[in-house]
C-alpha cells in the first residue's frame, strides 16, 4: 500500500513537472526579467532590498539565479518549484500525501482553477512574477506544514512527544527557515502571524504542552516579516504607491474609516471569488437538499448577479456576512464546516490588511490570496465526491486537460511574438536605426494570462527602457 502511493505521487510529480517545465522552456523572459538579469550579472544580491522589493524571493532572483533566466536551468528550476507549490499546498490542506484518485482529481480541479483564473503566466512562467509570488507561497506552505500536523496530531490524539533534546536541536534550522518564510510575503505574513498567535492561545486556555520548535520557529517568522516590512525598499515603493499610512487611517473620521475598510472589502472581489461564490451555493442548495423549479434557478441566477455587483461596487461585507451565515447553518449540523467559517475569515481579513492599498493590489497579487477561497473550493468538491463521484472525476479531469490545453496556447503564442520582436529588432538594427519601432500586430497579450509586461507606445516607459537596453538600442516602441 505504502509503495503504491510512493509511485502514484512520484508519477504525479513527474507528471505535472513535463507539464509546467514545457511551459517554461517555451515562456520567454517579460519586463523586469531583462533588468533583473543584469542586476543578479553585477551581483548586487542585496540591492533590491534597499531600493525596492525586499521579499525573500526577489532578493534570490535579481542577486543571483535572474542570471539564468534566459537559460533552461532557470525553467528546471522554476518547473520544480511549481511542482512542490501543488504538493506543499495539498499536504497543508489534507495533512497528508496523495493517496487516492479523488486526492488526483482535487489536485487536477486546483490546477485547472489556477489554469483558467490564476493569471498563471503572471505567478507560475514569468520569472520576476515566479520569484515574487510561486517561490514565496511554496515556502510559507513548507514553514505552515509542521504546525498542521502538529494540531492534526493534537486533534486525533495521536501526538507524539517532541520534547526530546535532539529533536528540537534538529528543528533549531526551523528558524531560519522560519525567518526566510516571514520575509516571502508582507500580507500572508500577516495572516500566519495571527493564526499561531490564536493557536498560542488555544494552547496556553486548554494547557496544551508546545514543542520548543513552535516557539523557535513563530519567533523567527516574525523576525523576518518585520525585516520585510521596515526594509528601504518597502519604504520606497509605498512612497511612489497610492498608499493610506495607520496614523492617515487613524486620523480619518469614523465614517471615512468605515467607507476605507468598505473599499478595501471591495477590493477582494475577484474572478475566482465569483466562481466561489457560484460553487458555494450550489453546495449549500445540494446539502440542505432544497429542490428548485426553473423560476428558482432564475431566481438564483440573479441573485448571484446582484451579490456580485453589491461584492465589487457597492457593500461587499454584506454579500460576506450572508456566506457566513450560509457557513454557519451548514456548520450547525456538521462540526467541520466551521473549517469553512475559519477560512473564509482569515480571506477577509487579509482583504482588511490591505486597506493601504487605495487603488486595490494587482490581479496576481489578489490570487495568492484567493488560495485560502480556491481551499473551500477544493473541500467543497471533496464533499460533493461522496455523492457525484463519477461527475467531480469527469469534471476535474476535463477541467485539467482544458487548462493545460489553453495555457499551451497563450505561452506558444506568447512565445511566437516575442520571436518576432527580437526579429524586428535585428533587421531594423542590420539598417543601422537605433530607434526601433515594433508593429502593434506583433504584440501579443491575453490580461487572464499574464496581467503586466509588454512593450509600451511610450519608448520612456520603463519596460521599454529595459528592453533597449538588453538589445543595445537607443530606444523601442509600438507603434
Amino acid at each position: 500500500m505504502i509503495s503504491n502511493i510512493k509511485y502514484l505521487n512520484l508519477s504525479i510529480f513527474g507528471g505535472l513537472f513535463i507539464i509546467l517545465l514545457f511551459l517554461n522552456l517555451l515562456y520567454p523572459a517579460q519586463a523586469d526579467d531583462y533588468a533583473l538579469y543584469q542586476s543578479a550579472l553585477n551581483g548586487n544580491f542585496l540591492s533590491t532590498y534597499f531600493n525596492w522589493n525586499a521579499r525573500i524571493g526577489e532578493i534570490l532572483f535579481s542577486g543571483y539565479l535572474a542570471k539564468f533566466v534566459f537559460s533552461p536551468i532557470f525553467d528546471i528550476i522554476n518547473a520544480f518549484i511549481g511542482v512542490a507549490f501543488f504538493f506543499f499546498g495539498f499536504v497543508l490542506l489534507f495533512g497528508r500525501v496523495i493517496k487516492d484518485k479523488i486526492d488526483v482529481a482535487l489536485l487536477a480541479f486546483w490546477f485547472a482553477i489556477l489554469g483558467f483564473f490564476g493569471y498563471f503566466g503572471s505567478i507560475f512562467l514569468w520569472g520576476a512574477g515566479s520569484a515574487n509570488y510561486l517561490w514565496g507561497v511554496t515556502l510559507i506552505f513548507i514553514f505552515c506544514i509542521p504546525y498542521r500536523l502538529f494540531w492534526d496530531q493534537i486533534y486525533n490524539h495521536t501526538q507524539k512527544s517532541s520534547h526530546n533534546l535532539w529533536v528540537n536541536l534538529a528543528y533549531f534550522g526551523f528558524g531560519f527557515l522560519a525567518f526566510l518564510a516571514g520575509m516571502a510575503s508582507e500580507f500572508i505574513g500577516v495572516m500566519i502571524i495571527f493564526v499561531i498567535i490564536i493557536s498560542f492561545i488555544y494552547a496556553i486556555y486548554h494547557k496544551i504542552s508546545l514543542p520548543l520548535w513552535q516557539i523557535w520557529g513563530f519567533f523567527g517568522f516574525v523576525v523576518g516579516w518585520i525585516t520585510l516590512y521596515l526594509s528601504p525598499g518597502s519604504n520606497k515603493r509605498v512612497e511612489i504607491t497610492n498608499f493610506m499610512s495607520l496614523g492617515e487611517f487613524f486620523d480619518l473620521s469614523f465614517l471615512d474609516k468605515i467607507l476605507t475598510l468598505n473599499q478595501a472589502l471591495n477590493h477582494n472581489y475577484s474572478d475566482i471569488f465569483l466562481i466561489f461564490l457560484i460553487l458555494f451555493s450550489i453546495f449549500y442548495v445540494l446539502k440542505n437538499g432544497i429542490k428548485f423549479r426553473y423560476y428558482h434557478w432564475i431566481i438564483a441566477i440573479l441573485s448571484i448577479g446582484i451579490a456580485t455587483v453589491f461584492t465589487k461596487h457597492i457593500c461587499a461585507a454584506l454579500v460576506f456576512a450572508l456566506l457566513l451565515w450560509m457557513m454557519r447553518n451548514l456548520a450547525i449540523k456538521d462540526k467541520f464546516y466551521y473549517v469553512y467559517i475559519a477560512l473564509f475569515l482569515l480571506w477577509i481579513f487579509m482583504g482588511f490588511v490591505l486597506f493601504g492599498l487605495i487603488d486595490g493590489v494587482p490581479r496576481r497579487t489578489s490570487v495568492v490570496r484567493d488560495i485560502v477561497l480556491m481551499a473551500i473550493i477544493v473541500l467543497i468538491f471533496k464533499d460533493l465526491y461522496n455523492t457525484y463521484s463519477k461527475k467531480i472525476i469527469i469534471i476535474s479531469f476535463s477541467l485539467f486537460i482544458c487548462s493545460v490545453a489553453l495555457l499551451s496556447y497563450h505561452t506558444y503564442k506568447t512565445n511566437l511574438s516575442q520571436k518576432a520582436i527580437i526579429k524586428e529588432i535585428i533587421t531594423q538594427k542590420a539598417t543601422g536605426k537605433s530607434d526601433i519601432v515594433i508593429p502593434k500586430n506583433l504584440i501579443y497579450h491575453s490580461t487572464k494570462f499574464i496581467d503586466f509586461g509588454n512593450l509600451q507606445e511610450d519608448s520612456n516607459h520603463w519596460i521599454n527602457q529595459v528592453v533597449a537596453k538588453h538589445y543595445n538600442i537607443q530606444s523601442i516602441y509600438i507603434k
